[in-house]
């Protein structure tokens, strides 16, 4: 099991509503981007910690492989920029933490426990990296977020009972609450 955290301010409220994450395949430019090649890395059974407006709402699921599909029509002119025809589609079940976590509030722990290289927000300010999409973090930081900050709040063994359960039969369950 692998564990995640995708930036998606701009698009977050789609892929939540959808259960998935979408990005382009490629950077504008044409080259490969680390944080959009991670979508193919992502597998069933893994955790994603959603990261927009500054602050963790959800987490979620991976419930199967990243499949090729152009940006979704939902996303309007929110990324411009991206190819419309390349993207990544990865379906994730999500579920609402209780209680919201800012990072940036505990950024002095999270600076010992996120990767050095890619990670997806700054070891300073606990701003997104801008260009980080989807980056692996460890289950440290996993269970520092989900777990360790407001344990009571977040009904932490009822989210770990889901992530083992679908980790464990991996079989695609359906979608969590809202």
């Amino acid at each position: 099991m692998r564990y995640w955290w995708v930036n998606h301010k701009q698009t977050s409220r789609y892929e939540i509503a959808g259960s998935f994450l979408w990005s382009p395949m490629y950077k504008a430019d044409g080259r490969h981007n680390h944080f959009y090649d991670n979508m193919r890395e992502a597998a069933p059974g893994d955790a994603v910690i959603s990261f927009a407006n500054a602050q963790i709402c959800f987490i979620g699921v991976v419930s199967d492989f990243a499949i090729p599909t152009p940006k979704p029509p939902v996303f309007g002119n929110t990324g411009e920029n991206w190819d419309k025809n390349s993207g990544w589609l990865l379906p994730v079940s999500w579920k609402k933490l209780s209680v919201p976590v800012r990072p940036k509030q505990v950024i002095e722990h999270l600076r010992k426990i996120l990767p050095l290289k890619y990670s997806p927000i700054s070891l300073k300010t606990g701003n997104g990296n801008q260009g980080a999409y989807l980056a692996e973090v460890g289950v440290a930081v996993f269970e520092f977020l989900v777990v360790g900050i407001h344990p009571l709040s977040l009904a932490a063994p009822s989210v770990f009972k889901v992530l083992g359960r679908r980790c464990k039969n991996s079989q695609l369950s359906p979608p969590l609450a809202h």
